[in-house]
């Protein structure tokens, strides 16, 4: 599925957005799904419907939503990668570095986690794990 979901013009399948929002995804699935709902605004409106959706997903749906490309910023995707402390230490180094100079971006990490934090422990994020 990972594949499928990063090519362009390609919406997610009702199933693979029924089984995002129950949180029935292998972490590295979930991550494309999450990765392809930071581009589609079709797909993130299909999910906030979904009625396996919970509220804490939606909370999601809309903190992606609001990342937007910015020049000289890492993009939406790498952002969230950051926020799940999921990036290679080389990249993340720098990504660090540059959050901490950036206030949008700065703020983005900070929902990012918040969001987290208030999922952990009740498994709610798939693809998001503590370093």
């Amino acid at each position: 599925m990972a594949e499928r979901v990063v090519e362009v013009g390609v919406h997610l399948s009702s199933e693979e957005i029924d089984r995002f929002a129950a949180r029935q995804l292998p972490p590295s699935e979930a991550a494309a799904v999450r990765r392809h709902l930071l581009g589609c605004p079709a797909c993130r409106e299909r999910l906030r419907a979904s009625p396996f959706y919970p509220e804490q997903g939606r909370r999601e749906a809309e903190i992606l939503a609001r990342l937007k490309e910015r020049s000289g910023c890492p993009e939406p995707a790498v952002r969230v990668a950051f926020a799940a402390d999921a990036l290679p230490p080389e990249q993340h180094t720098t990504v660090a570095g540059h959050v901490r100079r950036c206030r949008a971006c700065s703020a983005d990490v900070g929902d990012l986690r918040s969001l987290q934090a208030s999922a952990r422990g009740r498994g709610c994020l798939p693809g998001f794990r503590r370093r």
